[in-house]
This record gives C-alpha cells, sequence and structure tokens, in this order.
C-alpha cells in the first residue's frame, strides 16, 4: 500500500518535468509483486478465513 500511495503522490505533487518515471515503475512492481503474493496464496488455498485474517490481508481484500 505505501508503494502505490507513493505512486499516486508522486503523479498529483510534482509536475510531469519532476517526474521520475524509473522511481514510480519501481514503486508499481512493488505493488504488483504484493498482489501476485496474495494470489498464489489464494490459488494455494493457503488463506485464513474471514475470522482469522491478519490486518494485512485485509487491506489487501480492501484495496481490491
Amino acid at each position: 500500500m505505501d508503494a502505490a500511495v507513493q505512486c499516486v503522490n508522486e503523479v498529483k505533487i510534482r509536475s510531469e518535468e519532476e517526474r521520475f518515471e524509473e522511481w514510480i515503475e519501481a514503486q508499481w512492481e512493488k505493488v504488483e509483486r504484493g498482489y501476485e503474493y496474495f494470489e498464489e496464496e489464494y490459488e494455494a488455498g493457503r488463506l485464513k478465513g474471514v475470522d482469522e485474517m491478519t490486518f494485512g490481508e485485509i487491506t489487501i481484500v480492501c484495496d481490491i
């Protein structure tokens, strides 16, 4: 989530000339890796039931 928020802030706060595209891409790759991890966990049946979810898992579900 931090990486996603940083990408949004970079685009909203900085002018197009000031943006560092490589940094934005690196942050977005972190977001994608996080989604891929949870997708793999879900497909493998390793995610806990709703009653046992962690705050991290809840955050991902809310983000999606």
